[in-house]
């Protein structure tokens, strides 16, 4: 009864490893800037502004779709209803987190291409799933929950915390991490693997309303198609800059 599930474990890891390499692969050579006497070497290159704001673009949009929020919130700022901005923080902290990222990645923080590019890229994706998972932005950001907040009564605001801290400091902070920064993908993998088997676990159980169990259940479909998303992504990124003039005339 148990090598089903070890095969489809081992298989899953196999997956997110492969595209995790491919995709981070691509982002690390897209984002590598060679500049000789005033010209660009690298055929492939994309300035930051640009992929900050489509790779960025593409997490946010897969963010705001799982939270599906937006048409209520714009119904509610036609209406003059203002009590729904509190309704749809989680997506409001979202829109400004992508803003303030695009701002630091673009004129106050210089990412290596190598390592530091990629974990923000790729790191932010799964932090994006983990608080979609988690489902407590709203309850984290209301002035009722900041006051009463106490880390032994409320783990899960814990982790959604911790996971934004942790994310912004290992970004920072990756190259003094070797055993991440030498293998990110297989970290990130771990990650991926850790998260979805233990909310395919807790959604098994059918313990939550229903609504709460819809948005989750979507929330781990973009976890468990989250490198199959960004390979695609970057792959179609990278082609049209691709230095092999047969692809490029493809495009």
């Amino acid at each position: 009864g148990y090598v089903v599930p070890v095969l489809g474990i081992y298989l899953f890891w196999l997956y997110c490893n492969k595209f995790l390499e491919m995709s981070i692969g691509y982002l690390s050579t897209m984002a590598r800037d060679i500049t000789i006497a005033g010209t660009q070497m690298n055929t492939s290159y994309y300035p930051m502004e640009k992929l900050a704001l489509i790779v960025g673009g593409v997490i946010l949009i897969c963010f705001l779709l799982v939270q599906n929020e937006i048409p209520s919130l714009f119904r509610g700022l036609r209406r003059r209803e203002w009590n729904i901005i509190s309704e749809c923080s989680s997506s409001i902290f979202a829109i400004l987190c992508f803003v303030l990222s695009y701002i630091l990645v673009t004129s106050a923080l210089d990412l290596s291409p190598g390592a530091q590019v990629p974990f923000f890229f790729f790191g932010g994706a799964i932090v994006a799933g983990v608080l979609l998972l988690q489902d407590n932005l709203d309850e984290i950001l209301s002035l009722s929950g900041i006051r009463s907040f106490n880390p032994r009564e409320n783990l899960g605001a814990v982790i959604s915390v911790g996971s934004i801290v942790v994310f912004a400091a290992l970004t920072l902070n990756i190259s003094m991490v070797q055993p991440i920064s030498q293998d990110i993908p297989t970290f990130l993998s771990a990650v991926i693997l850790i998260t979805v088997l233990y909310w395919g676990w807790r959604l098994s159980q059918e313990g939550m309303k229903p609504a709460v169990q819809a948005k989750r259940t979507a929330a781990l479909g973009y976890m468990v198609f989250l490198p199959f998303i960004m390979y695609l992504l970057l792959r179609v990124l990278y082609l049209q800059h691709d230095p092999d003039p047969v692809m490029q005339n493809r495009w």
